[in-house]
This record gives structure tokens, C-alpha cells and sequence, in this order.
């Protein structure tokens, strides 16, 4: 019972130094409206992390007024002022500044705030996955004008006629491999034979590398960013990627898919 009273209090304390807080959202955040049917929702990017989040157009309106001077009871009213009925409570107010000090899109204006406790440590954690064992990430830079150079040079591809023609290859192909599955079972039986083994690692390099180069390559066609390249080991087998994140940017849903299914 006393453990649960002191929780309680502690979190009560939280509450009110939040609410005389003037919280200030953190310069680098990004924010993009999206439309799913016929709601409008936002994508919030964090640059640095290259994380995305998406919050409903209501939550938006509340967030958008943390610019570290306007206090939480000001923002709350305003928002209040704004969409009436629509507006987030001082509950859900007080659970979304929780949320976005926990994931360091924003801080209170007093550096000293015991808010400040309760955000992670983007160092600490950025060490622990970089020396996780199973999943290694080895960046190699950032790519983007490269990627620029090989798109201005390679914009044919993107042609709505080579579009199809690739298509109908891939048809073509898995026509074939339907029709002739037992002949193709058949002549796998000695695929992993070990006289196989550099061709087969050979050839998934090569596959995967131009897995990557397409979606980063998309990802310029339509205006996005490539961020960063690098190897990932997981499990010791190393992966190539291209970080394409910025795509949630994009506004038309078309090609948002495009990017995501460039690789294959």
C-alpha cells in the first residue's frame, strides 16, 4: 500500500510540474500532413533517429502550440477555442506531453524539470545497439548525391513503358516457374552442394545490392532523401540497406508504394 501511495504521488508531482511547464517541442521535428480515406492525419520525423510517428489532425492542433512559451493551460485553451467538441481533453493533453518527452521530441523549458528524468538516453541507448551482438549496423555515409547522379542518368527506368515491360517479365517468369516446378525442384536438389557456396553468396550479394539501389533510387525519382547506407549484420549474415524513411514525407500514397516495393 505505501509503495503504490508513493507512485501515486510521485506521478501526482509529475502531473503538476508538467501542467506549470512551458514545454517546447525540439527544433528538428518534422511534420507532415497525410490522408488516409477521409481523415487527415500527421506524420511527425525525427531527422536524427530517423523515426516517424502519426498523430490525429486534434492532437496536431495541441502539439503545434509547444513552442516553449505558451503554457500548458494556454495551449489547452486555445486548442479548446479552436475545435470545440474535437478538442483533446486535459487528460489526453497531459498523456501526449508525457509521450513526447519519453521519446525526446520535446523537453520543458526549465532544463532542471524532473520531466527530464523520464526521457531515455539517446546515447545510452544508441551504445547498447551498437554493440547488440545479433544485430550489428555499419553506416557507411550518406549516399544522397550519388543516388541523385545515378537518377538523372537512369530516369528511363521509371518510364511508364519499361514499367510494364518489367512487368510482364516478372509475369512471364512466374508463369514459367508454375508450369515447370518439377523440373526446377528437381535440378535444386544440388544447389547447396559446397562446390555451389561462393556462387550462391556471390549472387545473393549481387541481388541484394541491387535490391537497395532500387529503392534508393526510387526514393530520389519522387522527390525524398536518401539518408544513409550501410551494412547490417544480423546474426552474423550481412545485410546491405539504404535508409528511404524520408518517403513517409510524400503526401500522394502512389508513390509512398512505389519506393516500398522498388527492390523487387
Amino acid at each position: 500500500m505505501f509503495a503504490v501511495a508513493g507512485m501515486v504521488t510521485s506521478y501526482d508531482r509529475l502531473t503538476d510540474e508538467l501542467r506549470r511547464s512551458c514545454i517546447r517541442l525540439h527544433d528538428e521535428l518534422i511534420f507532415t500532413p497525410q490522408s488516409y480515406g477521409a481523415e487527415t492525419f500527421f506524420h511527425i520525423e525525427i531527422p536524427s533517429t530517423s523515426k516517424f510517428f502519426r498523430i490525429a489532425s486534434h492532437e496536431y492542433v495541441f502539439i503545434s502550440l509547444l513552442d516553449g512559451e505558451t503554457s500548458f493551460a494556454q495551449a489547452l485553451a486555445i486548442t479548446a477555442q479552436k475545435l470545440g467538441p474535437q478538442a483533446v481533453s486535459e487528460d489526453q493533453a497531459t498523456q501526449i506531453i508525457h509521450w513526447l518527452v519519453e521519446n525526446a521530441m520535446a523537453s520543458p523549458g526549465d532544463g532542471n524539470s524532473p520531466l527530464n528524468a523520464r526521457a531515455p538516453n539517446p546515447d545510452r541507448a544508441s551504445w547498447l545497439k551498437k554493440f547488440n551482438p545479433f544485430w550489428l549496423k555499419v553506416p557507411l555515409g550518406n549516399p544522397n548525391r550519388i543516388f541523385g547522379w545515378m537518377e538523372s542518368r537512369l530516369v528511363w527506368i521509371f518510364h511508364p513503358v519499361i514499367m510494364l515491360v518489367a512487368a510482364l517479365i516478372i509475369f512471364s517468369g512466374a508463369i514459367v516457374a508454375i508450369t515447370s516446378a518439377e523440373q526446377i525442384f528437381a535440378s535444386a536438389s544440388g544447389i547447396l552442394a559446397p562446390g555451389n557456396w561462393l556462387w550462391m553468396l556471390a549472387t545473393w550479394m549481387a541481388l541484394k545490392i541491387i535490391h537497395e539501389l532500387a529503392h534508393g533510387l526510387a526514393c530520389r525519382h519522387f522527390g525524398a532523401t536518401v539518408r544513409e547506407t550501410g551494412i547490417i549484420f544480423i546474426l552474423f549474415a550481412p545485410l546491405a540497406y539504404v535508409d528511404v524513411t524520408s518517403s513517409w514525407r510524400i503526401q500522394a500514397r502512389w508513390p509512398r508504394i512505389a519506393i516500398a516495393g522498388a527492390g523487387i
